[in-house]
């Protein structure tokens, strides 16, 4: 580190450089806003010329309230950036910018000079926010890292200090006044909280947006003049993401409303302007591990669903473990899967406020975590993406060939009255649209669907429905479909089926028929669509007994709850979305095993290959599977059922 002195005898400044940091001696430091025109360098400083310089007398002042500042500890050394770092070492320049925030924390005092401010004019302190200092990138960590800070307006009167000003200076920088007077420290305040700080400050080179930053995260980086803005402040969040996993991150917004996707992190500190009160949930989870790779950024996630809410922004949820200042209310960010396991930002422009029930696992309500799942949070996206248009840069659409739908459907007399279905891999299903997709042309794919729901439902009486559906190699149109009941399967035996799909990646789709296949005992119904023909069904029967709705009824919803006397009420189906955390459904799997001698009923479950065109969803047909349920024989009369 470099130090100024005065020297008396030659009436000038004098420099001297501190190679080890033990010895540097106490010394007092400046804060301004630079003048190019009118600053002193490190080349200029012995140069007589400089003295006529107004930079040479902010240097000559800063030197002479070090020495009278305070009477009973005079400093002898003092600090001023314009030239106590020469700027023509480039290694110079990186190891300063890096010190920067320690070199201001450790000064006796910091000296800070608004010379576009006369407090004699402005006696109340009205116009202080109109200071060009408080909107400068540089002059955010000289204000947070000093504890013992000065104002002086541009005759060298003193303002005040940090202390008595926080009020004021809060008002004017968002900064927390508890950090102004030393009560807390910055590492408390999220990562979100500290970049809306410099959301509205602005530097000369764009890189040193960035720059200005270290500091303030805790981080050290290279200086890369000539990177451009987004490039310097995509290095610097990767470096915060590597030193704590503060998912607040995330909580950036987008003024731009017309572009629905984005990459998951900010372009710029500008896009935090919104998380002034933000703060980070203190849980210790594994959903906080973030890691960083060529594609993106690695996480395990849980997401929130909203599935029938009215804006699809809800429907997958990057929980942030974030709460606004005062308030219990979580927020999150909505993401959309652009690729196998690939997600980015959807609606970048909006923060979503979630309920606090999103918190707690409650099948019972509209809201819901979906399984746990290890997903890519993408950095940036191609310059083309593989299917559509050239011009196409809708990354959903850019990166599907194809895609599998299930569409459930109940017969005339409305035999099926809800149903949810567990899909497997997760990795390659999409909640927005529905669908199981296919990134690749010419991988052999799969998809399976663990269907439960209630058919013929009454007041008293409901009849489970729980079956296997299964496909493979429909990317690549030769599909090969799996149907088969769950009932009198063991239900360790589907629990087991379910963990061994869940680990196989979704080109694996030899190992995953075998799997079906041998899992199934024999159940299963198979048809191979290798001729091409799609017109045609796969048909299985299944055996059900009807069950009195009050035995189950602590694992729903009640009908006064749902205002529904004879339907299911929804609080126990989502139709046609994924539903909860667990592999097992609870209220599936906890039904009564003793129920007695109650009817049986058969219920045929045939599934028929369609094909069908939408370009918002994929580049290519998308596969249809139909599933229709129909009783068997006369349908029962339920009045007679016990």
């Amino acid at each position: 580190m470099r130090l100024l002195t005065w020297n008396p005898r030659a009436l000038s400044i004098e420099s001297k450089y501190f190679p080890d940091s033990s010895d540097i001696p106490p010394y007092a430091i400046l804060s301004h806003t630079w003048d190019p025109l009118s600053e002193v360098s490190f080349q200029e400083l012995g140069n007589p010329k400089s003295f006529s310089k107004p930079g040479y007398d902010k240097i000559r002042q800063t030197a002479s309230l070090a020495k009278t500042g305070d009477k009973d500890n005079p400093l002898e050394w003092c600090w001023v950036d314009t030239c106590c770092i020469d700027k023509t070492s480039s290694a110079e320049l990186t190891e300063a910018i890096n010190s920067m925030f320690k070199w201001y924390a450790r000064a006796a005092v910091c000296y800070v000079y608004l010379y576009d401010y006369d407090s004699r004019k402005d006696p109340e302190r009205s116009t202080l926010g109109d200071c060009l200092w408080f909107t400068r990138g540089w002059t955010l960590q000289e204000l947070i890292a000093p504890r013992n800070v000065v104002f002086f307006d541009k005759e060298w009167r003193e303002i005040g200090t940090k202390i008595d000003l926080s009020r004021e200076i809060s008002k004017i920088t968002g900064i927390p006044e508890d950090l102004l007077r030393g009560e807390t420290y910055v590492e408390e305040y999220s990562v979100a909280k500290r970049m809306s700080w410099a959301s509205l400050r602005q530097t000369t080179r764009e890189e040193d947006m960035a720059y200005c930053l270290l500091g303030l995260f805790n981080v050290n980086m290279s200086l890369l003049y000539g990177e451009g803005k987004e490039k310097a402040f995509y290095r610097l969040q990767k470096e915060c993401i590597q030193l704590e996993a503060d998912l607040s991150i995330f909580a950036w917004t987008s003024d731009d409303d017309t572009k629905e996707y984005a990459p998951i992190l900010a372009k710029s500190p500008s896009q935090f302007k919104n998380c002034g009160k933000l703060s980070v949930r203190l849980e210790n989870t594994i959903y906080r591990k973030l890691t960083m790779n060529p594609r993106g950024i690695e996480k395990i996630v849980s997401w929130i669903h909203y599935p029938d809410h009215e804006d699809d922004a809800y429907r997958c949820i990057l929980d942030i473990f974030c709460t606004e200042d005062g308030t219990n209310q979580p927020a999150g960010v909505s993401v959309r899967k652009i690729a196998g396991g690939v997600y980015a930002r959807y609606k970048p422009w909006m923060l979503v406020k979630v309920s606090e029930d999103s918190l707690v696992r409650r099948p019972w309500r509209d809201t819901n975590r979906m399984l746990v799942e290890g997903v890519t949070l993408a950095t940036s996206f191609p310059e083309r993406f593989p299917f559509g248009m050239r011009e196409n840069r809708n990354p959903v659409t850019g990166n599907r060939h194809c895609a599998l739908r299930v569409n459930i459907e109940s017969d005339g007399d409305g035999i099926l009255k809800g149903h949810h279905y567990r899909v497997l891999p997760r990795s390659h299903w999409d909640v927005h649209d529905r669908v199981a997709f296919c990134s690749a042309q010419h991988s052999k794919s799969w998809a399976a669907f663990f269907v439960r729901g209630v058919a013929c439902v009454t007041k008293d009486f409901c009849v489970p429905v729980s079956f296997f559906l299964g496909c493979t190699r429909w990317n690549v149109g030769r599909p090969q479909i799996i149907l088969a009941s769950l009932h009198g399967l063991d239900r360790q035996k589907t629990i087991n089926l379910e963990a061994k799909l869940h680990s196989l990646l979704f080109e694996n789709s030899r190992e995953a028929l075998a799997t079906m296949t041998g899992y199934l005992d024999g159940r299963a119904g198979i048809d191979d669509y290798n001729d091409g023909k799609t017109e045609r069904a796969v048909i299985t029967v299944l055996e059900s007994q009807v069950v009195a709705r009050d035995l189950i009824q602590g694992q729903v919803s009640t009908d006064e709850e749902n205002g529904d006397e004879a339907g299911w009420g929804p609080g126990i189906v989502t139709f046609g979305g994924e539903f909860g955390a667990n592999f097992y459904d609870p209220w599936h799997s906890k039904l009564p095993t003793d129920i007695g001698e109650h009817k049986k009923v058969r219920i045929q479950v045939a599934v028929e290959l369609k094909k069908e065109e939408d370009p918002t969803i994929c580049f290519a047909p998308i596969f249809r599977l139909d599933v229709r349920l129909s009783f068997v024989g006369e349908r029962p009369a339920f009045r007679h059922m016990l």
